[in-house]
């Protein structure tokens, strides 16, 4: 039995190409990232915000080209907005009073031509 992409210590390029070459598929390894994330996070503590339907509804509309199509990533909310999530910027305080992003942050906006966000 082979390791799957989203959980080998694997970088982005190789889950990239494994997408291309037909090895995996962009849906297979969201959901076994998204699994991943439920796994540990519950004692890391590091994704505080989640857009899993998102993501998924993303994946099935068709994404678009790139050389990470298909490789889901985690954004560091310090600073970065994401549409619809709390923007946090790193402070605990801002969990009781947040208001979702109504648009994404350009650092956010520019690299989704090479991947989606999961």
């Amino acid at each position: 039995m082979t390791d799957s992409p989203a959980q080998s210590p694997r970088d982005a390029l190789a889950i990239a190409a494994d997408i291309r070459s037909g090895a995996t598929n962009a849906a297979e390894v969201l959901e076994q990232a998204i699994s991943r994330i439920k796994e540990l996070n519950p004692q890391l503590n590091s994704v505080v915000a989640t857009r899993f339907d998102e993501a998924r509804a993303e994946v099935e509309a068709g994404l678009p080209d790139g050389p990470l199509r298909g490789v889901p990533i985690l954004i560091k909310n310090l600073g970065t907005d994401v549409k619809g999530c709390p923007p946090r910027t790193g402070r605990g305080c801002s969990r009781t009073w947040w208001r979702p992003s109504t648009a994404p942050s350009c650092s956010v906006t520019r690299p989704r031509a090479w991947w989606f966000w999961g």
